[in-house]
């Protein structure tokens, strides 16, 4: 992914080909092709998210862009938003981090299904799944959001003295040695 489109480059010749979007309205080209993270998925699907549009989906097998459907109701609208990355849900469910919140694609409808939207005093993301099936999220000055999936809710898990810690928690690793999360924050 680069701010230019989707570039396969080939290690051992150093050829390569960029797939450049142009299945977008002509003024919003220029975005949809600054590309800010991607996930390749199983089903020979490359996910990327861009910088203020929509989630680009590019088939490899075919070498081409694939557009989102509605899932019968209207996508959460992602103009305007940067995608900051992808983890995955489920078999066919990626979480997608945005900086206005947190969203389900179900990658067998192409389609979003769930949302949870960033306000003013919370922020979602995924980063982590632990070994109870627990979504771990980072959040702006709020601690860690937490998703259980049994209950399908998010809790809020805040560190040692909430007021102690005024930053972003971009990462999150866990330490199996100490059986511990570390955070980069």
């Amino acid at each position: 992914a680069t701010q230019k489109g989707l570039v396969r480059f080939n290690k051992y010749s150093g050829e390569d080909h960029t797939f450049y979007n142009k299945s977008v309205p002509e003024q919003s080209q220029f975005s949809a092709n600054d590309l800010r993270c991607l996930y390749a998925h199983a089903n020979g699907r490359i996910y990327l998210g861009s910088w203020w549009q929509q989630v680009q989906v590019f088939d490899s097998k075919t070498e081409k862009y694939v557009p989102l459907a509605s899932c019968g109701k209207e996508n959460p609208d992602l103009a305007e938003d940067v995608l900051l990355s992808f983890y995955p849900k489920s078999l066919n469910e990626l979480w997608v981090n945005s900086s206005h919140g947190l969203r389900v694609l179900n990658v067998d409808k192409h389609c979003f299904t769930e949302q949870f939207a960033n306000t003013k005093s919370e922020t979602y993301s995924v980063n982590y799944l632990d070994q109870a099936g627990r979504y771990w999220g980072a959040t702006r000055n709020r601690g860690l959001h937490i998703y259980n999936p049994l209950v399908q809710q998010m809790t809020q898990q805040y560190y040692e003295n909430p007021d102690s810690f005024r930053g972003i928690t971009r990462t999150i690793l866990e330490d199996t040695l100490r059986n511990q999360l570390l955070l980069l924050a």
